[in-house]
């Protein structure tokens, strides 16, 4: 999708949603509705996950970590919570899409993304606040801002809202093993060379491949696979790191025999 799109869409605020326990209220949004919940911290956790629940309507679309060169990715901002911090997010697995412009990862059905709060204070309530910025598509891109403001009190038995939760988070992509895994990433011509593990069921796999605001990478192209292990390669779009000469971090979600891993790899200075 082209950014223009974007720029020439107005943006649409909402007010913040209110909380029903641990949980708010579904807001509606252009293409579809958005709602967080939260899984009621164990008593004396220090941590805790929730979920950022996005329900597309049939035709719209949404992005992956990488929304290729035109998309706008997921932004959070929650400095704003109490007692809460979000350290990670947690992305389902997506699809890969050609508008006929761009090549672009991302989702066309309801989606919820994993995130990994911690809790300071185990003994005190968490309460999550701030905004969500996210682009939903079809043929033409609205970027949507949500505000939400949701406590979670302590729970010593399940709830609803951990249930949900913890189903969530189970439908998430895997930490890499042995057999599920990038092993190995080398640089030349502008492009990267990616060596995996991957079940073998006759099923090609399939990798995601995201950088930061430093670095950009074209589809990574499957170029042989067999005996548990596959090589990609993908094209460097954009090259600036912070610190030159230094290994890169970019993230990864490794797909393959109905199984599915996230990771970070280290790209080696360029």
């Amino acid at each position: 999708m082209k950014y223009a799109l974007f720029l020439i869409c107005a943006l649409s605020a909402l007010p913040p949603a209110k909380a029903l326990a641990a949980s708010s209220e579904w807001m509606d949004i252009t293409g579809g509705k958005a709602r967080l919940i939260i899984a009621e911290p164990v008593p004396g956790a220090g941590n805790t996950d929730a979920l950022l629940q996005v329900d597309l309507n049939p035709g719209w679309k949404t992005y992956w970590r990488d929304p290729g060169d035109a998309g706008v990715p997921l932004q959070l901002d929650f400095s704003a919570s109490r007692n809460a911090k979000l350290v990670d997010v947690l992305y389902p697995v997506p699809k890969r899409f050609d508008d006929g412009v761009t090549i672009w990862a991302g989702y066309d059905r309801p989606v919820a993304f994993g995130l990994k709060l911690e809790r300071p204070d185990s003994a005190s309530p968490v309460s999550l606040k701030g905004s969500v910025f996210i682009g939903v598509c079809e043929k033409i891109c609205v970027p949507v801002q949500l505000v939400f403001e949701v406590e979670a009190p302590d729970s010593a038995t399940t709830t609803i809202q951990r249930e949900v939760v913890a189903l969530g988070m189970v439908q998430l992509p895997l930490a890499p093993e042995p057999g599920m895994r990038v092993t190995n990433v080398s640089v030349a011509d502008k492009s990267l060379t990616i060596e995996v593990e991957a079940f073998d069921n006759g099923v090609p796999p399939e990798l995601f491949l995201a950088g930061d605001h430093s670095m950009q990478f074209k589809a990574p192209l499957l170029k042989s696979a067999g005996n548990g292990k596959a090589v990609f390669e993908a094209g460097i779009l954009y090259w600036k790191p912070e610190i030159p000469g230094a290994p890169v971090p970019a993230h990864y979600t490794l797909v393959s025999g109905g199984e599915s891993a996230s990771g970070v790899l280290q790209i080696p200075a360029n």
